[in-house]
């Protein structure tokens, strides 16, 4: 390819239909030259060279600062640290521009860059959490970084030659030398650039070409042989014509622009585009006052994927009554064209009880209102008419969003949405919760809205659910702030008339007379209990819906028939047929498939969907479904042998990975099959999943299940598999991993009389349960099964003194930790708790003396004494005896060289940060031997946090919280500490309202001069207004400050 050396009608057509789509789509790998740093004609290198020439008085006879490096290096008088002092605070002055924002804001496949400054970082900062952001800025900066990412939606940002955030643990990469040290991290990266698709695309930006490392890049690239399939697009106004015939050999197309004019043309064409997608698309939100909201186009498209507003005159989809009646899925639409029963009764019974709910909130969790019922008892459409109804009283003054694929949607973007709509009440609904996975999503999309805790307005979750697969979602995890609303009911007199009538106008039925019509109505009454959805299939087929339902799928060709029950075998559970995998089922190329499946969506018999991802299939209705799979494949057998063909017939990806764990639990929850044939249907599974880590986490709790030894050595070499094909760990791997240690130790127990592999698998499981932990503080799961494993130690295996005691010191911490920061299914660490304290006495081999005596004696013991003090602290707080506990805090302080002691200190100075003293001992705490950072991060950013507020360094401490942000785990929004003064007592503060936009009401507090959020409860209580003084009280979420109203002055 030419090189672009003016921006012509030539270069434009290149980055109008190649470049700015690539961008677009995510294919773009991005490479950040030191040029890129600078918004001028300058250069770092240049400029540096002349400067340490004049400090050391010589001509090194070289502009270039890798020649330099490598001669001063050896000089006597040349100081390295002195050297990087300088340029960390060179580089410590650059301020990011608008370009650079650009750059942190795009849709990069991944950032490269030999950089070490902040720029991109702190481009990124003003960004964050905003609409500009597309996705969050993971940085590496060594090997270790690489394998610890955590979370998807996020852009690489690899920084190869060190970082001046700390040179000390990131080294400053400028010398022959210093490339040797970093050969094998650049090697890595490269090689991880090997296995990029075909689209995947390369600019540089700032890159000179001429470095040791970009010349060790285009030598690796050519050895994989694919330099001319994969050119490098290098942005450089500033190009030496004479080079211009070696890059073009090279591959590399110069694009002689610079990077602010090229990434504001980026940012005109996307905006366009956007703009034109959103339009083509038919994507629009409105406010409460139903005018069109003014939302960028890029903000359209990513909402418009997954959010629709349920409106009066909204695009969404329709069709006719008589389809709605005959068991089509129904949509918001049904409602607005009055083709549903209205169950008004019932309706204002629901809508009482919400408001009831609503008026007295006060949770920091959002809630979820579950409407449960009976298959088959129309709870779609009764869901529908009830926001309906809601959306037109005006006391709820609220709008609703239905969502799909939850994953998808960001924090950031749904708080834009909500809150130019102005309403005070924003109701999302999401359709097929009932799949174990979308589940799951609408949960952890609860817990990121909750954690956001908007103060403009309410947000409230109204779904509906089968009575039984709800129940067995509770069974085994407590979910706080959900209500369970029942529905179940039988028509009226007056609707069952309602749904006569509507039916006769569609000519589904016929009477002649009042008579005959009060015969239906008691029919239905009577003898059909009322219910809405057997009395629709029974009078439209006149009692003979599974004959006429078998007798048109016998009209079917055999094809067609095989593709009606393999899609019904999967939307019974109302599990959508991809495309792809139903055409492996029943055809052997796309052209019969085409002819012969995909001509019968035209007769109604498969109705296709478009999602991303494929093109799928369904029936009208998951309970149609079942009733044809009942009629034709009546013995079990022949249910499990199509549905092993459906499973053997997987494509190894991770939506197909996803569709089999929703239909092996959606079997368990039926019982349809014993679990013997689950057992089968997995082990087919495996051999196209074999390292896919969703699969891989369920099948290996089946192969645990199994209850063998050697199977549960199986799942742990498929889990140790799995995680060695990540670039990044897992924390759910490495919990299973955890636990199935754990049990292998109690199985090994068994069978040894000395305890060698016991020990072992013990040591393994709390390593691993250790680094659940760390990963996933907020989750119940890093702490049961842990502190089961330590109580079945303390029940099970004789210790010594040192280590019983140990044993409990660590039993009472997680016990500790956990009652913090675990915000759900809170229940079995109660019982657990519970149980330990009140056999403590026992479990600790006290025999007569009490347990303080039986401390107090291990004072004595040398040995034993930092442990009797941690232990007699922890039984003086447990029994409500503080000031007793503090007295004890200057003795430990003598010891704070043992870790356990250390550990104890930590979290006494944590929670009494008001008192100076105590932040000084906890900054010197954290400096000493024990590895706080690895093995206590979120305790150790969050009380830093805390810390660096009392002392008023508000950059650091919300430098802190940044670094909770970043785990890319569940947060608990009701984690929280009460600002105090020194004596202890709530400190009082004045605060002016400030602004209230964006979802959130802002407060300046007069005596520290900062701005922090309003807390919702002080909304509901106070309607502050712009201007407005009030006394305050200041509270430390994981969120960050945020601020309760006490009084207005």
């Amino acid at each position: 390819m030419e090189h672009f050396l003016e921006i012509d009608s030539r270069f434009e057509h290149f980055l109008n239909t190649e470049l700015f789509p690539s961008i677009f789509k995510g294919e773009i790998i991005l490479f950040l030259g030191a040029g890129s740093s600078v918004t001028e004609k300058k250069f770092l290198g240049i400029d540096t060279v002349k400067f340490y020439q004049d400090k050391l008085g010589i001509d090194a006879e070289t502009t270039d600062l890798l020649e330099f490096m490598d001669l001063v290096s050896a000089m006597p008088n040349f100081n390295r640290e002195d050297f990087d002092n300088y340029i960390v605070d060179v580089l410590s002055k650059y301020i990011p521009k608008e370009s650079h924002k650009i750059i942190a804001s795009l849709n990069w496949n991944q950032i490269i860059t030999t950089n070490v400054d902040l720029m991109i970082e702190k481009a990124f900062d003003l960004i964050e959490n905003t609409v500009e952001q597309h996705k969050t800025l993971k940085i590496i900066r060594n090997v270790s970084d690489f394998h610890q990412i955590n979370g998807n939606g996020f852009v690489k940002y690899i920084k190869l030659n060190g970082c001046i955030k700390d040179k000390s643990k990131y080294p400053l990469v400028f010398s022959t030398k210093d490339f040797g040290h970093s050969r094998q991290y650049h090697k890595m990266i490269l090689k991880s650039l090997s296995n990029m698709s075909f689209d995947v695309k390369f600019l540089s930006v700032g890159y000179s070409f001429v470095d040791p490392f970009s010349k060790y890049l285009i030598k690796y690239f050519d050895s994989f042989n694919f330099r001319n399939k994969k050119p490098i697009y290098c942005v450089d106004p500033y190009i030496q014509e004479t080079r211009l015939p070696s890059l073009k050999e090279s591959g590399i197309v110069v694009l002689k622009i610079t990077s602010e004019e090229l990434f504001k043309l980026y940012k005109e064409w996307e905006n366009k585009h956007s703009n034109e997608l959103a339009k083509r698309k038919n994507i629009n939100f409105k406010n409460i006052e139903n005018n069109k909201l003014q939302l960028s186009g890029r903000l359209k498209l990513q909402l418009g994927e997954s959010v629709s507003q349920l409106t009066d005159d909204g695009a969404i989809k329709s069709f006719d009554a008589a389809s709605f009646y005959k068991g089509e899925v129904p949509t918001y639409d049904v409602i607005r064209k009055n083709y549903d029963v209205v169950k008004e009764n019932k309706i204002q019974f629901v809508k009482d009880e919400l408001f009831n709910v609503i008026s007295k909130n006060g949770n920091k969790l959002i809630p979820i209102f579950f409407l449960s019922g009976m298959f088959g008892t129309g709870k779609s459409t009764f869901l529908y008419r009830l926001l309906h109804s809601i959306l037109h009283d005006s006391k709820f003054n609220s709008v609703a969003f239905e969502i799909s694929e939850l994953h998808k949607l960001r924090v950031q973007d749904l708080e834009e949405l909500f809150s130019l709509t102005k309403a005070k009440n924003i109701f999302i609904t999401c359709q097929e919760i009932e799949l174990d996975s979308s589940f799951k999503e609408m949960m952890n999309l609860r817990n990121q809205l909750s954690v956001a805790q908007f103060t403009n307005f309410n947000v409230y979750f109204l779904v509906s659910i089968r009575e039984n697969i709800y129940q067995k979602f509770l069974r085994n995890y407590k979910y706080s702030s959900i209500y369970e609303i029942n529905i179940d009911g039988g028509l009226t007199r007056r609707e069952a008339e309602d749904l006569i009538n509507k039916l006769s106008e569609q000519s589904l039925i016929r009477f002649r007379d009042v008579g005959e019509k009060n015969i239906l109505i008691n029919k239905i009454l009577n003898e059909y209990g009322g219910d809405t959805f057997i009395s629709l299939i029974s009078l439209i087929s006149n009692s003979n819906f599974d004959e006429i339902l078998y007798s048109a799928y016998e009209q079917l060709s055999k094809e067609a028939k095989e593709a009606f029950i393999y899609t019904s075998l999967l939307y019974q559970h109302k599990i959508l047929m991809p495309s792809a995998l139903l055409m492996k089922l029943v055809s052997k190329d796309w052209k019969s498939f085409e002819d012969d499946i995909l001509r019968y969506d035209s007769k109604n018999i498969l109705i296709q969907e478009t999602k991303e991802t494929d093109l799928f299939f369904r029936t009208k209705h998951s309970l149609l479904s079942k009733r044809l799979i009942e009629k034709v494949l009546r013995k079990n057998d022949e249910k499990f042998d199509k549905t092993r063909k459906i499973v053997a017939q997987l494509i190894e990806n991770d939506e197909n990975a996803k569709l089999f764990i929703d239909l092996i639990k959606s079997i368990r929850y039926d019982k349809a099959f014993d679990e013997e044939k689950i057992d089968k249907l997995f082990d087919v599974a495996d051999q196209i999943f074999d390292t896919n880590p969703h699969f891989v986490i369920h099948y290996s709790i089946n192969l645990q299940q199994r209850k063998t030894a050697y199977h549960m050595k199986k799942a742990l070499s498929k889990l140790t598999h799995a995680e060695a094909s990540l670039e990044r760990r897992n924390h759910l791997l490495t919990h299973r991993r955890a636990v199935l240690n754990y049990q292998l130790a109690k199985i090994t127990y068994k069978n040894e009389k000395i305890l060698n592999k016991t020990y072992g698998y013990l040591e393994e499981a709390r390593e691993l349960f250790e680094i659940k932990r760390m990963e996933d503080p907020f989750s119940s799961y890093s702490y049961i099964d842990y502190i089961n494993l330590e109580l079945w130690v303390l029940n099970k295996i004789e210790l010594d003194e040192k280590n019983l005691l140990l044993l409990h010191i660590r039993i009472q911490e997680l016990f500790d930790i956990a009652s913090r920061a675990v915000f759900e299914n809170t229940d079995i660490l109660i019982r657990l708790r519970a149980k330990y304290f009140t056999h403590l006495d026992v479990s600790m081999k006290t025999e007569d003396k009490t347990l303080l005596e039986y401390l107090d004696g291990l004072y004595d013991e040398e040995e034993t004494r930092p442990y009797s003090l941690v232990l007699k602290y922890n039984y003086l707080l447990e029994n409500n005896r503080l000031e007793d506990a503090e007295q004890i805090i200057p003795e430990l302080e003598y010891y704070k060289f043992n870790d356990e002691v250390s550990k104890t200190l930590f979290t006494y100075y944590g929670r009494n940060l008001h008192i100076s003293n105590y932040r000084s001992s906890f900054f010197s705490l954290i400096k000493s031997g024990y590895d706080f950072k690895n093995k206590d991060f979120l305790r150790l950013n969050f009380y830093s946090y805390i810390a660096e507020s009392y002392n008023k360094n508000f950059k650091y401490s919300f430098e802190n919280l940044e670094e909770i942000y970043q785990m890319g785990t569940i947060l608990n929004p009701n984690l929280h500490e009460v600002w105090f003064d020194e004596n202890g007592e709530d400190a009082v503060f004045t605060g002016i309202i400030n602004s209230n936009k964006r979802g959130y009401v802002q407060i300046k507090v007069i005596e520290l001069q900062q701005q922090f959020r309003l807390l919702k409860d002080s909304i509901k209580h106070f309607q502050p207004k712009v201007s407005e003084k009030y006394l305050i009280k200041l509270h430390f979420y994981i969120q960050g400050i945020r601020v309760e109203l006490l009084e207005k002055i």
